[in-house]
C-alpha cells in the first residue's frame, strides 16, 4: 500500500489539472435553436368582388338622346389579411361598351397608383394601387370602373377578372387572394340589368 501512495497522489494531481484547465476554458458557443415560431404561415383569406351595376352620369348636352354611365364598384374583403396592395385585371367585351375608366376607391386613404392601362381593342382593364403605410384589414371598394353602353346593342356580356389580378399582403411573399367574382349583365334594355358571376376559387 505504501508504494502505491505516490502513483495515487500524482493521479489525483493529474485529475486536479484537467478539472481545472476545463472549469478555466473559455465555453464553446452554442448552435442557435432553430425558432419554428418565427415565421408564421400568411394564409390566403381575401376575396375581390364587382358590385351590381348603378347609374352615375347623364348627358343630354352630348347628343340628342341622354349619353348614360354606368359604374361596379370592385369590392374587398381582407379577412385575416393585412392588405398593402391590389392589382387588378378584368376583361370586357370592346363591342358592347365603352369610354371605360377606372379609379381608385375608398379602401386605401391617399393611394399610390402604380399601374394604369385600358386596351381599348383587346378589352382589358389593368390597374394596380397600393399603400406605403401599414396593412389594412376589413371590407371596402378598392377601385371603381365606369363605362357607356354602345349605342344600339344589346346582348349579354362581363366583367371578368383574370389570373394576373393579386391581392398583396404585409409578410406574405405571394398573393393572398383566395377567391374573385367577376359581374354578369344584359345590354339592350333602357337600363342594363346585372348579377354576380359564381366565384371562382384560387
Amino acid at each position: 500500500f505504501a508504494n502505491k501512495t505516490p502513483l495515487l497522489i500524482i493521479f489525483l494531481v493529474i485529475a486536479t489539472v484537467i478539472l481545472v484547465a476545463l472549469a478555466m476554458a473559455p465555453n464553446r458557443p452554442s448552435l442557435p435553436t432553430p425558432n419554428l415560431g418565427a415565421q408564421k404561415e400568411i394564409i390566403a383569406d381575401s376575396s375581390l368582388s364587382l358590385s351590381e351595376l348603378y347609374q352615375i352620369d347623364e348627358d343630354e348636352e352630348a347628343s340628342e338622346a341622354a349619353v348614360v354611365s354606368y359604374q361596379s364598384d370592385v369590392q374587398i374583403m381582407t379577412g385575416k389579411n393585412k392588405v398593402t396592395g391590389v392589382q387588378l385585371e378584368i376583361k370586357y367585351d370592346p363591342a358592347l361598351i365603352t369610354t371605360v375608366d377606372v379609379l381608385p376607391g375608398d379602401f386605401f386613404q391617399n393611394p399610390t397608383e402604380l399601374l394604369k392601362k385600358i386596351d381599348t381593342e383587346e378589352g382589358i382593364i389593368s390597374y394596380a394601387l397600393g399603400t406605403e403605410n401599414k396593412g389594412l384589414s376589413g371590407k371596402g371598394v378598392v377601385a371603381t370602373i365606369t363605362f357607356v353602353p354602345r349605342t344600339g346593342v344589346r346582348g349579354e356580356t362581363a366583367f371578368e377578372f383574370l389570373s394576373k389580378t393579386t391581392v398583396v399582403a404585409e409578410n406574405a411573399d405571394q398573393t393572398v387572394l383566395k377567391e374573385m367574382s367577376g359581374l354578369e349583365f344584359s345590354l339592350g334594355s333602357s337600363t342594363p340589368t346585372s348579377s354576380s358571376a359564381q366565384p371562382a376559387s384560387l
